[in-house]
């Protein structure tokens, strides 16, 4: 199945509608409830489906915010070790590891921290959200908590 075969309008509609800075939200709103419902595996567009999935945020301020949240899983999820080892990443790469890893792989993080001696969650958290601010993503900062929580509740790995 396609993603813009999941709400009954046609394909073109939708996609001009995607253009529209006003109308794209409430699409990627529409999107991310018919996902919710469908059983169906969608093939194509995963950046797009990241996307409306993270526009089911209620807390999230702004669609850029969305787009930064998917940027960073874009960004980090390819890579064969994600866990954030703050003497070698930075910057938004840091960032990203932080927000995912506590996010996607909290228990990977607790048991670093158990087993090896690694800093709690609650560091990486702090991290993580001073990374954002440094990197300009305040509203990510802000609802860095929120975030965290939201990736847990809502992709399955």
């Amino acid at each position: 199945m396609r993603l813009y075969d999941l709400i009954p309008v046609k394909s073109a509609v939708i996609s001009s509608l995607q253009e529209d800075d006003d109308c794209r939200p409430i699409v990627n709103r529409h999107l991310w409830s018919a996902m919710a419902k469908s059983d169906e595996f969608i093939e194509d567009m995963p950046f797009e489906q990241i996307i409306c999935t993270l526009a089911g945020a209620r807390f999230a301020t702004s669609e850029t915010e969305c787009t930064c949240v998917a940027k960073m899983m874009c960004l980090t999820l390819p890579k064969s070790d994600i866990l954030p080892l703050v003497t070698v990443h930075s910057g938004l790469d840091l960032a990203s590891r932080c927000l995912i890893s506590l996010g996607l792989f909290f228990r990977a993080i607790e048991e670093r921290c158990k087993r090896r001696g690694a800093p709690p969650p609650r560091f990486y958290r702090n991290v993580g959200i001073m990374s954002c601010k440094k990197c300009d993503m305040d509203d990510v900062a802000q609802h860095f908590t929120n975030w965290e929580s939201y990736l847990g509740e809502n992709f399955a790995l």
